[in-house]
């Protein structure tokens, strides 16, 4: 009987390990898999800084064009009032 007990508590402890072990691995493979996600997250959020530094240089120049004529435009309208 008591052969059988330890023997019983042996398979309990090899199933309950091969169950850790399962676990274990699926959730290295959901750790790649959120690793993967954050990368490609990482790299799209990249790009979106770059197209907004660009998009914020062209707007600068843009808004020195708009100055200059401006001044242009002022200076022209002066001109005709004298």
């Amino acid at each position: 009987m008591k052969r059988l007990a330890g023997v019983a508590l042996c398979l309990l402890l090899i199933v309950g390990c091969k169950s850790a072990d399962s676990r274990i691995t699926d959730l290295e493979k959901k750790n790649v898999d959120l690793t993967e996600r954050v990368k490609n997250l990482e790299t799209h959020l990249l790009e979106a800084q770059k197209k907004q530094v660009a998009l914020q240089l062209a707007l600068q120049d843009i808004n020195g064009r708009v100055k200059e004529v401006q001044t242009d435009f002022d200076k022209i309208r002066y001109a005709q009032n004298r």
